[in-house]
């Protein structure tokens, strides 16, 4: 995708260094669907814009829907608002015992 220049090469780095990326089919229509996710056990901001940028990158190359998230145990409530005004869905696990 960098060499037909779909893509930067700091688009490459950044999903070269993502953490999960999926891709599903939307059940309504069947539409190939994309996930990028960026997990991290308290959720910062960095993690969210990474999220937010991996997503955009992968849009640039398969021109589908994606979906950015974040996945962790915590996040601030400032962080939460930032992921909400990024578009950046929250997916928090409960904390494992010990």
């Amino acid at each position: 995708a960098e060499e037909s220049r779909k893509i930067s090469k700091a688009d490459r780095e950044r999903l070269v260094v993502t953490d999960l990326i999926v891709r599903s089919r939307r059940r309504s229509d069947r539409a190939p669907l994309w996930f990028a996710v960026e997990t991290s056990g308290v959720i910062a901001d960095h993690d969210i814009i990474r999220a937010q940028h991996s997503s955009e990158a992968i849009k640039k190359i398969y021109e589908h829907d994606v979906i950015p998230i974040v996945y962790g145990y915590q996040i601030s409530d400032r962080n939460r608002e930032l992921a909400d005004s990024m578009g950046v869905s929250v997916f928090l696990a409960p904390m494992p015992d010990g």
